[in-house]
């Protein structure tokens, strides 16, 4: 089938076969986008990256500081780098935004989630580096669950207590 047939240039179907594959999860790669697409390993990477490239966040600057997807207003497309671009009409996909932010989202959230249970392995097995304030909350927690344990001990296993107890069960035989 001819790029005239289905209506669209093999730019447009690379540019959707990407965005659907990342929004899967899955990673964008010329055989990923190739086994959807069709296309010549060159023009595939053409395109790719053409499709990273125009993929950067637009995010519209207003007062509050809460960044807002709009169509026809001034953005500013910030690159990953300190480099700021101020675009008057910026093209808007609001599926794919959404679709990337979300991601990203999820990529911090999944290293915050790994580096907490690494900080948190470390420090089970290094308790002397913990901080002075919470080696006190420790040790004044161990020390009120010791004296409630010697105080039921006391209680249950007292010679005294345990006499009585067993008197009064030989009593009811």
């Amino acid at each position: 089938m001819k790029n005239s047939e289905r209506g669209t240039s093999l730019r447009e179907r690379v540019f959707e076969a990407c965005q659907n594959i990342e929004s899967n999860g899955e990673k964008v790669t010329r055989e990923t986008v190739r086994a959807i697409t069709g296309g010549s390993y060159r023009d595939l990477s053409k395109y790719i990256s053409e499709w990273r490239d125009s993929g950067k966040l637009l995010v519209q600057e207003i007062p509050d500081s809460q960044p807002t997807l709009t169509e026809n207003s001034p953005s500013v497309m910030v690159n990953g780098t300190d480099d700021i671009e101020l675009l008057e009409n910026p093209p808007v996909d609001t599926h794919a935004d959404i679709a990337k932010i979300a991601r990203q989202g999820a990529k911090v959230a999944a290293g915050v989630i790994v580096t907490e249970k690494v900080i948190v392995a470390h420090f089970l097995k290094h308790p002397h580096q913990l901080p002075d304030d919470l080696k006190q909350e420790i040790n004044q927690a161990i020390s009120n669950i010791d004296s409630d344990l010697e105080q039921h001990y006391q209680q249950r296993y007292n010679s005294d207590s345990l006499t009585q107890q067993v008197l009064q069960h030989i009593k009811k035989k």
